[in-house]
């Protein structure tokens, strides 16, 4: 059995091991579910955190993956009205032309992987027999759009909805009978330090907001405390245990975090005004003996943008703002075209 049924009052909720599952996009339970509320009639709420057709393209033979020219990210592969593929970059909107040939080694061996919305919206029609309705940023970006959305929602009364974690709070005239959650862990993959409290509160905020009663959570790591606690409803549990490992990792609220980000579009210049100001930062934080004071440098998660390539310096006191008011006044940092940030959400 791959999943693990939790009782929650009148709801219950399969927490589904997808590293079991051979299906994609899903799992056995999740296709037994959509065939039986299908069949009844009953509404189905698809929660997927891709909202293209495909995440990357990758050729089998060399292992390249095709990226933007300008950010260091991969393309995403969306289709158009006319079912025709074009790759975008989601940084710099730059579009770009679908290819059946791999640039880097020219074979012909290359596939798309990670499946969106439009993907996952054209699979339920082709197995399921079922169209739904994609909820996308650009139809619930606004009070008023989200208004329309509503009043379509009441009008049209789709069976199957598809959105993102980011859309599923602008619904609140159309309920759900079952909910399902492609990947119950995909916020854990991020650099924020507060993203498994984040995904915590969303997975807990959706199976308590609506009052369906079948929520089927499919996840990689069913051992992740922010979905288990979300499952039991345990917030007083997932506070005491995010704010321990906050403390043994020397997080807010137990110290100050100040991010400093530099940008150049010449790689050589990055690296060498980040070292200089690296190494002025030590040289100060020996002087006033401050012992306590973390200062490393690293890249960000996203090394080029619009052409720019980026790093980041990173401090952590509980005494920092004393540190950074020297800093300022001394080393010009601001002056030097660093990008200040006191209170970080994400590293």
């Amino acid at each position: 059995m791959n999943f693990v049924k939790y009782e929650l009052d009148k709801k219950k909720i399969f927490l589904v091991d997808m590293s079991r599952e051979r299906t994609r996009p899903f799992s056995e339970l999740a296709q037994k579910a959509l065939h039986t509320f299908l069949d009844q009639g009953k509404r189905i709420l698809l929660i997927n955190n891709r909202s293209w057709w495909s995440a990357w393209m990758m050729c089998h033979d060399c292992g390249h993956i095709p990226q933007c020219d300008h950010c260091d990210i991969s393309i995403a592969w969306h289709k158009d009205m006319h079912w025709s593929f074009f790759g975008i970059c989601h940084i710099c909107k730059t579009q770009y032309e679908a290819k059946t040939l791999c640039s880097s080694c020219h074979t012909e061996n290359v596939s798309l992987y990670g499946m969106g919305n439009q993907q996952l919206q054209n699979k339920l029609e082709a197995e399921f027999g079922v169209k739904s309705l994609l909820v996308e940023s650009s139809v619930a970006n606004s009070a008023k759009k989200i208004s329309q959305l509503d009043h379509h929602l009441s009008t049209q009364n789709p069976q199957v909805l598809v959105w993102t974690s980011l859309l599923g709070n602008s619904c609140e005239i159309w309920r759900p009978d079952l909910i399902i959650v492609i990947s119950a862990d995909s916020l854990l993959h991020s650099p924020h330090y507060s993203a498994s409290w984040n995904n915590f509160c969303f997975l807990d905020w959706l199976i308590s907001w609506y009052e369906c009663e079948h929520v089927i959570l499919q996840s990689y790591d069913v051992e992740d405390t922010s979905i288990i606690s979300a499952c039991w409803h345990d917030l007083t549990g997932m506070k005491k245990r995010e704010l321990k490992r906050r403390q043994d990792l020397n997080y807010p609220p137990f110290t100050e975090m100040c991010l400093l980000l530099y940008k150049h579009e010449i790689e050589e210049n990055l690296f060498w005004t980040t070292h200089k100001l690296y190494q002025e930062l030590l040289y100060l934080r020996d002087k006033y003996e401050m012992n306590d004071l973390e200062i490393y440098a690293t890249p960000p998660l996203v090394y080029k943008i619009y052409g720019k390539y980026r790093y980041h310096i990173v401090l952590k006191w509980g005494g920092l703002r004393n540190f950074m008011e020297a800093a300022y006044s001394k080393l010009r940092i601001a002056q030097r075209g660093f990008k200040i940030d006191r209170e970080p959400q994400s590293l």
